[in-house]
């Protein structure tokens, strides 16, 4: 097994991880709410906010949605940044997408932090629910968003012609919103049956969110890909604390068959191993 940060002792991360499994789900949402918003007060107070703002999301995002931003700020001379609500942020695009008929849960950094270690969310992603051929709707429903959130026709109808995601920026927060429409048939089926409302937020009602096994699944997949790819052949650090991250708080609560299973149909079944001896999992 190897700690989150080699500054941290065996027994302080144990205790760590037993304080996260005993904390209900509102609490580690919270803790997630309260990093993202640290990790927007570093700005330099004596610059102007709406030009730090632009600075942060091209740094963040690129220069493409940097420059989206500043032109769809430039029509609001009043703007004025409000703090990051994840879940107010998130909602107006769930409800305008179940209007349509249309499912989605929550996946990314905010998922990965429900079941595992809690980390800053520099974005939200929303998974959708695939019903038949439905690409359509996701265009009209999102259409219906754009005095909320920055979104452009063009990238709707990118959607429409086969694109696997859509970037939203909602203007009061600038928190980017990712919605993704699933493109590995069988895994996204599979992975769809085991979405669960938690509570995430108790101001409102349960909301959907992707489970402890497809966030590790996914994401030993995606640092797979990433290694193929790799010059140096090193694995992301962060993604792969991420990993683990999640697959020590659910400890015997993972079923390891399952993920053997589909780490071997997304291809990355040679890290499997790798991630139960670091997490700890193998005796």
């Amino acid at each position: 097994m190897r700690t989150q940060s080699p500054d941290t002792s065996f027994e302080a991360e144990h205790t760590l991880i037993e304080r996260i499994r005993q904390a209900p789900v509102s609490r580690r949402f919270r803790l997630v709410q309260s990093l993202s918003q640290r990790m927007l007060s570093g700005r330099d107070p004596e610059q102007d906010r709406q030009v730090e703002a632009i600075r942060a999301i091209t740094i963040g995002y690129g220069q493409r949605i940097g420059q989206r931003v500043q032109d769809a700020l430039a029509t609001r001379p009043q703007w004025q940044e409000q703090p990051v609500d994840l879940t107010a942020a998130l909602l107006p695009v769930i409800q305008a997408l179940h209007e349509v008929g249309i499912s989605s849960y929550i996946g990314g950094s905010i998922a990965s932090s429900i079941h595992g270690m809690q980390q800053s969310a520099s974005d939200i992603d929303l998974v959708l629910i695939r019903q038949g051929n439905n690409v359509h709707s996701v265009g009209a429903a999102l259409a219906t968003l754009q005095d909320q959130y920055l979104v452009e026709r063009e990238e709707i109808a990118q959607i429409l012609y086969g694109e696997n995601s859509l970037s939203l920026i909602h203007l009061d927060t600038l928190m980017n919103i990712d919605v993704i429409i699933p493109h590995a048939p069988g895994f996204d089926e599979a992975m769809q049956a085991r979405v669960v409302p938690l509570l995430i937020d108790e101001r409102y009602a349960p909301l959907p969110v992707a489970s402890a096994l497809e966030m590790v699944a996914w994401k030993l997949a995606r640092c797979s890909k990433e290694l193929s790819s790799s010059s140096d052949g090193m694995i992301n650090d962060a993604e792969w604390n991420d990993v683990l991250g999640v697959m020590k708080v659910q400890g015997t609560q993972l079923d390891i068959a399952q993920l053997t299973y589909w780490t071997q149909t997304l291809n990355a079944e040679h890290l499997l191993p790798l991630a139960l001896n670091d997490a700890g999992l193998i005796q």
